[in-house]
């Protein structure tokens, strides 16, 4: 959560957005690259990334998450 929380910051501060990840997950980390570019504008922003909902699934090509994001 604390990843995407970070991402927030982007798109609030930075008005960055990414749309390409490339990501490794470990028990105890995530780390990777992202790709994006400046936002000309934030319809809706993102106010807090939640735990309400989340879940997280093993699927046969890896993990699946869902995230509910308060906007």
């Amino acid at each position: 959560m604390a990843f995407l929380t970070e991402l927030t910051y982007f798109q609030e501060k930075e008005h960055l957005g990414f749309d390409m990840f490339q990501l490794r997950v470990s028990p105890t980390e995530i780390s990777g690259s992202l790709e994006g570019a400046p936002l000309s504008s934030i319809l809706r922003p993102i106010k807090a990334v939640t735990f309400h909902n989340l879940e997280i699934n093993r699927t046969p090509r890896g993990h699946e998450a869902q995230i509910v994001l308060d906007v």
